[in-house]
């Protein structure tokens, strides 16, 4: 070929070499395109399968629920079923006991005008049980002063003995017996008692301490032993006017 002819042919390629890069750009154009619209169609895919599920989890739950409610509901339908059958019999039987009544009550008016005539003898009985009770209430009150009057002599006779033996005695609730020893010749710095108990071979033992414990043993030992209660009394209160310096 000649100059001209090659000239041309040279234009031509490389218009066709711009050509085929355009067409190449264009589809790398295309492909970035499809590889976006393919991504956001993934992720939509994911979360329209996410909505799917969360949207079937809800509706089981919201089925589970309402077969709950209707199980209870039918059980509550069967429970009232139950108490409208269990109503009417109680009905039944109360219709039954009101009739039942009804006719005690008109045997109880029967028997009523017959007793009429027996009334006015029950009141006498009634004023003559009424004048007996009266006569209760004057005994009643005669022994109630009966009663303050050796209550008061009571205790005065036991006041009267406190003063001249110095001694008073107390039960305790657990059975126990309490001593206290009285007019000291000397205020002592603590109160003068003693607690005695039987115990189950019928001995005495002492609950408290109030004096030295080999003393106090020696004591108790001889009251077990002579059983002489007033001895160990006046012993037991000559140790503490000795100890209080009496």
């Amino acid at each position: 070929p000649n100059q001209n002819e090659l000239r041309v042919f040279l234009h031509k390629g490389e218009s066709i070499m711009e050509i085929l890069e355009q067409i190449e750009n264009i589809s790398n154009f295309i492909n970035e395109e499809i590889s976006t619209a393919d991504q956001l169609l993934d992720e939509f895919v994911v979360e329209y399968q996410e909505k799917i599920e969360n949207a079937t989890k809800m509706h089981n739950s919201r089925m589970s629920s309402y077969k709950e409610k209707e199980k209870r509901l039918i059980t509550q339908y069967q429970q009232l079923e139950d108490k409208s059958v269990n109503l009417g019999k109680e009905f039944s039987k109360e219709n039954e006991i009101i009739k039942s009544e009804r006719g005690q009550l008109e045997t109880m008016r029967n028997i009523n005008k017959v007793n009429r005539n027996d009334l006015s003898g029950k009141k006498l009985q009634l004023n003559e049980k009424e004048a007996e009770i009266e006569a209760l209430r004057v005994t009643l009150g005669n022994l109630q002063l009966s009663y303050n009057y050796l209550k008061k002599d009571l205790e005065e006779q036991i006041n009267c003995f406190k003063d001249r033996t110095g001694l008073k005695f107390e039960k305790l609730k657990d059975g126990s017996l309490k001593i206290h020893f009285l007019q000291m010749e000397q205020e002592s710095p603590v109160e003068s008692f003693l607690i005695l108990k039987l115990d189950e071979n019928n001995n005495y033992k002492v609950l408290n301490n109030p004096l030295p414990v080999s003393i106090l043993q020696k004591h108790v030992d001889d009251l077990n032993e002579s059983n002489h209660f007033a001895h160990f009394v006046r012993a037991i209160r000559q140790e503490f006017r000795s100890m209080y310096g009496c």
